[in-house]
């Protein structure tokens, strides 16, 4: 994909000038041809946490950052589809609604909704601290994604948490924007690194369900600092890259 520093939001929401990434926007060309594998640039504008996809050919993400004005301008909901199934291989594609200008990302599918497996999606249901907007948000994927299906006709399996009841630890952890996500998290080959928020109950109940959902150890780390600085939390801090 193409970066434009999420649509130009980190220089608004941090301070820091459109030039601060300039060399974010030639990383990929560079790993590609580091580990010799091939290489071809997209037309379309977005990050990696902003699309998820099942491994068997269904992508689902959000209109508000993928179909935004700040990162694909002139571009249409259907040519914007087409070009995201034709890099990804997949041929089914699930839009969901997502928030706009309230937090850095534009709403990332991978700070509410996730891919478990084929067939399965995981969805986390707004805490108490959360603002009314992420509520309501949160609860429209669900709907969605409960009367959805996946590529193969099936229906898809919808499994949820809910978001921390308390606070974050740091200042900037009572920010409207601050991501009190689990979900963002990354998959290893042995555990599931996510995040807590010091609210023991529904950290324990996230970590429970996550690893029940993926059959293996889950890790969380404390992550107050990297979210409230505008770092996002452990997918979006990693770059993972499938063997060949």
């Amino acid at each position: 994909m193409n970066f434009n520093a999420r649509g130009e939001n980190a220089t608004t929401f941090h301070g820091l000038p459109y030039s601060a990434y300039s060399k974010d926007r030639v990383l990929a060309g560079r790993v590609a041809a580091h580990t010799g594998v091939g290489f071809a640039k997209a037309s379309v504008v977005g990050e990696g946490g902003g699309i998820e996809y099942d491994g068997d050919g269904k992508l689902m993400a959000t209109e508000s950052c993928r179909l935004n004005s700040n990162r694909n301008p002139g571009k249409s909901r259907s040519q914007v589809e087409a070009e995201l199934l034709a890099r990804f291989g997949a041929t089914k594609m699930i839009w969901l609604p997502g928030v706009t200008g309230w937090d850095v990302t534009d709403g990332h599918i991978d700070g509410t909704a996730r891919y478990i497996k084929p067939g399965v999606v995981m969805v986390q249901l707004a805490g108490a601290v959360r603002p009314d907007v992420w509520t309501a948000n949160a609860q429209a994927m669900y709907n969605v994604l409960s009367n959805a299906t996946d590529a193969r006709g099936r229906r898809l399996q919808v499994l949820t948490i809910e978001g921390p009841d308390t606070l974050p630890r740091i200042p900037a952890g009572r920010r409207a924007d601050f991501l009190s996500s689990y979900m963002n998290w990354t998959v290893t080959n042995s555990a599931v690194i996510t995040t807590q928020f010091g609210d023991t109950a529904k950290d324990a109940a996230a970590k429970a369900a996550i690893s029940a959902a993926y059959g293996r150890p889950v890790v969380q780390l404390n992550l107050d600092n990297l979210y409230g600085n505008g770092g996002g939390g452990a997918h979006c801090v990693t770059m993972q890259e499938p063997n060949r």
